[in-house]
């Protein structure tokens, strides 16, 4: 039971950051990655992924926090102003990770903001 839902908690790490990486590298998109350190013993506390693409990439992204969104317990949408945002966390052992997503109109061929936070637990 256990390793189950270690499994669906991966799941989502790894199907996003997949996407995210992937379309990272790729023309049309911007990415930018800012790290906080701990000044005194430099290791990471917080890391932030921040992609912004347009087009019909926004579809693909879409439907992967719409599944991704099946296998969490906590979800949080919302629609104004004409743009919908989807937010949800994964706890794991070493780091939380909130996912969030904001797309324009109805997600296929509009603009979207994908940011992904990783705070480090001690």
């Amino acid at each position: 039971m256990l390793w189950a839902l270690i499994c669906m908690m991966a799941s989502a790490q790894n199907s996003i950051d997949r996407i995210v990486e992937r379309y990272s590298t790729m023309g049309g998109s911007s990415f930018v990655t800012a790290v906080k350190r701990n000044a005194k013993t430099r290791k990471v506390e917080k890391v932030v992924k921040r992609l912004t693409i347009s087009g019909l990439q926004t579809s693909r992204f879409v439907n992967t926090f719409k599944e991704e969104a099946t296998r969490q317990k906590d979800v949080v949408a919302s629609t104004a102003d004409g743009y919908t945002t989807m937010v949800f966390t994964v706890e794991g052992n070493r780091q939380n990770r909130i996912y969030n997503l904001r797309y324009k109109g109805n997600g296929h061929g509009g603009d979207a903001v994908i940011t992904i936070i990783v705070n480090m637990k001690d």
